[in-house]
This record gives structure tokens, C-alpha cells and sequence, in this order.
């Protein structure tokens, strides 16, 4: 991993890793550089021993492909159709946003579908009222009108791992009517970038904290309390998990 600036840091992904399977609730110190930094496993977050600027911190699992990042696109190392791909674009505030129905005319199935047919080919697609040009080559979408480019990428993912070890629960927030609704990605009222079975996998493996994006607001879901937060307005809604 690398420091603020680029510069090299001290330990690595998978040491910390260790060190958070050894203690959730512990912390890590580090050097990047000339800079000391601690990561806190409760609050997720690196800070800076010397100047206290905090950064936020995620721990995510690892897919079997391998996400490769340069100047001019955003690519991952093509996997075999035993995989589940999920295609994603770089929205608004630089959030990674799936290709999703009806927002949308493809989704990730459909994509990949398409890519798999030709990986150097270009597709058109509508979102809205606009038309855009899918590059899988490039791994770029291209607004027709516009000309606005948009980073593309392709994650693989084990299926046995997104339709077994995380689909025994199911994930409720208590709505503002009062009942209980279920996480549901693309949901009927704004576009939610999880579904149940995302936020399982993330409970599943001792997360305190993820983020997501309902509509045009994001969210910080905390398993400790069992709360979801809106990081723009501060309204805390009840979250429940129930067994099937």
C-alpha cells in the first residue's frame, strides 16, 4: 500500500489484514515516507501522527481477478464465464456506480454478455435521456452529446460466494413510515447501490462500517449500533438483520 504522495508505506494489505484478524477492535501503526500514520479498526479510519488529517479506510474481500489502473483506463484481467461479473462506471463524486435496470438499458448481466461476445467491441446504450457509447477496449463510456468520458470497470466475483455463503439473511431498514423494508439494489424509490446480500458479505466478515449510495445521497450503515446514517442530512434510521 501506498501513503499520502505516493510514498511507499512500511507494511502491506496483507499484514494489516493479520493484524485486524488478530484484534477487530485494535489498531495498526505504520511510516509512509518521513509521516507516521495509525489505522483504527473500530472507527476505519488512518491518521496522521504528525498533522492528525484523517482518512477513511475500507476492508473488502478479494476477487479473483486482478484490477489493473493507468493513465488512460480502468481494466480488469479477464476471468472465465464461471464467475459473476458486476459492471461499473465512475459516477458523480467519483463513486463507482453499477450498470442498472431501469435507470438504464443494460445491466451487469447484459454487459457481460456483450463482452463476452467481442471484449474489443463498442455497444450503445441509454440512460435517462442520453445515449452513450460502452468502449470495452478502452474501458470507457462516452456521453454521444456531450462527449464526456466516464471510467469503466469489470469486477469478478466468485458466484458461489454471492449466491451461497451470503444469502442465508436478510437486511431491513426502518422506513419513514415505519415498516420495515428491505435493501434491495435498484430499488423502487432512487437507485441503491447494495443489495441485502452485499451488506451480509460485509457483516460476514467483521466490518464496522460501510458505505452506500441510495438515489442522490450517501449513506454510512454501522453494524455496531445497527443504524444508517445520511452523510447530508443526519437522519439515523434503525437497521435489523433476520435470519431465513
Amino acid at each position: 500500500i501506498k501513503g499520502s504522495g505516493g510514498n511507499k508505506s512500511s507494511i502491506t494489505s496483507d499484514y494489516i489484514e493479520h493484524q485486524y484478524n488478530q484484534n477487530p477492535n485494535g489498531s495498526v501503526q505504520f511510516t509512509a515516507g518521513r509521516m507516521t500514520y495509525i489505522v483504527d479498526f473500530t472507527a476505519m479510519t488512518q491518521t496522521n501522527l504528525s498533522t492528525h488529517m484523517n482518512r477513511k479506510v475500507r476492508r473488502r474481500p478479494k476477487f479473483n481477478s486482478i484490477v489493473t489502473v493507468n493513465s488512460s483506463s480502468l481494466s480488469v484481467t479477464p476471468t472465465n464465464s464461471s464467475t459473476e461479473c458486476i459492471w461499473e462506471f465512475m459516477g458523480d463524486e467519483g463513486i463507482w456506480t453499477e450498470y442498472q435496470k431501469p435507470g438504464c438499458s443494460l445491466d451487469s448481466p447484459e454487459v457481460e454478455r456483450l463482452y463476452q461476445l467481442n471484449p474489443q467491441s463498442q455497444v450503445s446504450f441509454t440512460a435517462g435521456r442520453q445515449i452513450y457509447t460502452l468502449d470495452f477496449s478502452g474501458m470507457h463510456q462516452v456521453n454521444k452529446k456531450y462527449g464526456t468520458k466516464r471510467h469503466v470497470r469489470r469486477i469478478a466475483c466468485e458466484a458461489q460466494q454471492t449466491n451461497s455463503q451470503f444469502s442465508q439473511a436478510c437486511w431491513q431498514f426502518k422506513d419513514m413510515d415505519g415498516n420495515w423494508k428491505n435493501y434491495s439494489k435498484g430499488g423502487s424509490r432512487g437507485h441503491c447501490s447494495v443489495s441485502s446480500q452485499d451488506i451480509e458479505a460485509q457483516y460476514q466478515l467483521d466490518t464496522v462500517k460501510m458505505s452506500f449510495r441510495a438515489g442522490r445521497f450517501n449513506y454510512e450503515l454501522n453494524f455496531s449500533d445497527m443504524t444508517q446514517t445520511n452523510l447530508s442530512t443526519n437522519t439515523r434510521r434503525s437497521v435489523r438483520r433476520i435470519e431465513q
